[in-house]
């Protein structure tokens, strides 16, 4: 069974995708840990590993643009 939520509905009606650059030498327990922060955050919804660019997509909700703002730079970055 699975439980779809309206996030407008509960106050988080923006979505954005953020790209990450990872530090060149980011494996293993640096890595498991960044994803273990970044899942105990109620705003990250998803976390991919892709090629290109960025090393990672993150998919996110957040209320409002200051709310984003806030997610970036407060959380995210630190």
């Amino acid at each position: 069974f699975c439980a779809k939520l309206d996030l407008e509905k509960i106050g988080f009606g923006m979505k954005a995708l953020i790209g990450l650059k990872l530090e060149k030498f980011f494996f293993g327990e640096r890595c498991e840990k960044m994803h273990k922060q970044l899942e105990s955050m109620e705003e990250v919804r998803e976390v991919h590993h892709v090629a290109g660019d960025f090393d990672c997509i993150l998919k996110v909700y957040a209320k409002d643009t200051g709310h984003l703002r806030e997610l970036i730079f407060d959380k995210i970055l630190k």
